[in-house]
């Protein structure tokens, strides 16, 4: 059974890295077209896309995705507001 797991775990490992390239490229697209028509007016610090770069860089694409999904979603006109980084990595969880 560890054996199998292993091995998905390899077989899924470019599959991840390639998924998190290319939200990484549609966050790098958003920060130079995108953010000059909606951007600008971020409730948070860091910003949404820089949230989304740390959570792409320390957490497994699912993770981060969720993480990133939240935060959009506390950005309301009733929301919060301030400091809100991205959680670092808990421990026994790499970055894959």
């Amino acid at each position: 059974m560890n054996y199998w797991i292993q091995f998905l775990i390899k077989l899924l490992a470019p599959l991840e890295r390639i998924l998190k390239t290319s939200l990484l490229f549609l966050v790098a697209l958003y920060r130079t077209v995108g953010s000059q028509h909606l951007g600008g007016q971020c409730r948070f610090h860091p910003s949404c896309s820089q949230y989304a770069v740390d959570c792409l860089k320390t957490h497994s694409v699912l993770n981060s995705l969720k993480l990133i999904t939240l935060r959009i979603l506390k950005c309301h006109p009733f929301g919060s507001s301030g400091w809100d980084p991205a959680p670092p990595a808990s421990k026994g969880h790499s970055k894959c």
